[in-house]
């Protein structure tokens, strides 16, 4: 396994286990982190479904080493700060919330780097 693919393993434990979450027990997260009771509508549950979906996605990018989709995924996880951070502009959210984009830009630019470290190496390019 290269680098890339175990910082987009890592990624899509993230996202497979926020989806199951939300999924499962959406208030008792939420409220552990200390954001805004979201309620227990179908539509959060839905979008626990999407980011379980998601991770499902990144999950087989990794096994198939499918950089060009890690790449895309990485470049993705940059835009959510944006979105975070006018929620809490808008006081619509506390912002804790910044933390989830904070991750995400983080892990983003791990992968990033391990796409170009893996690059640089040879032996990390052979599957």
């Amino acid at each position: 396994m290269n680098r890339a693919q175990f910082s987009t393993y890592v990624w899509s434990a993230y996202l497979l286990s926020a989806g199951a979450m939300i999924l499962i027990a959406p208030t008792s997260l939420f409220t552990w982190v200390g954001l805004h009771d979201p309620g227990n509508g179908m539509w959060l549950r839905l979008s626990g479904m999407l980011l379980g979906t998601m991770g499902y996605f990144f999950l087989e990018a990794a096994r198939a080493d499918n950089r060009q989709f890690m790449l895309w995924g990485a470049r993705a996880r940059m835009i959510p700060i944006l979105f975070l951070s006018l929620f809490v502009i808008q006081g619509l959210e506390s912002p804790l919330v910044l933390s989830c984009g904070i991750l995400d830009v983080f892990t983003g630019l791990w992968t990033l780097h391990a796409l170009r470290a893996d690059a640089a190496d040879p032996i990390a390019v052979v599957k």
